[in-house]
């Protein structure tokens, strides 16, 4: 079973998220926006070029996307990902096929994963929670003066 933990300062940051969320809902979701496309930007960067793809659309780099930030039962949610086919194969690895020349897998049963997205994010996390905290803290002195 999950354990819960208290953070200091938690119960303060949600009651002037609420505040914000009854004078400017439109400002949040606008800076949530601005920060899917700089997390998108990064993990473009930190996405690996595929020599697997062979066709347009199996890309890796070209196919992230975010949706729209959505209040889901009062949580700021922004979705990203990749909307390439081979991006699973790529992140998390993949059984060798039977078929195909024995000389290229090279004695392999299985391809590791490059775990790019996992490695891009665990980076990011703490970065993303304080661009968060600053971007809240903007917005109620540009709200509140």
């Amino acid at each position: 079973m999950a354990e819960l933990t208290e953070f200091k300062g938690l119960d303060k940051f949600a009651d002037k998220v609420k505040l914000l969320e009854k004078k400017a809902p439109g400002l949040i979701i606008d800076r949530y926006d601005k920060l899917g496309r700089r997390v998108i930007k990064d993990l473009k960067a930190a996405t690996p070029a595929s020599n697997i793809a062979k066709k347009t659309s199996e890309r890796l780099k070209g196919k992230w996307t975010a949706e729209p930030t959505v209040k889901e039962q009062g949580v700021y949610i922004k979705k990203i990902r990749n909307k390439s086919p081979i991006f699973g194969v790529v992140e998390r690895g993949h059984k060798v096929g039977r078929r195909g020349n024995q000389k290229d897998k090279k004695g392999k049963d299985f391809v590791e994963g490059k775990f790019f997205y996992k490695k891009k994010m665990d980076e990011l996390g703490p970065e993303i929670i304080a661009e968060q905290e600053k971007m809240i803290d903007e917005l109620f002195d540009e709200v509140f003066g």
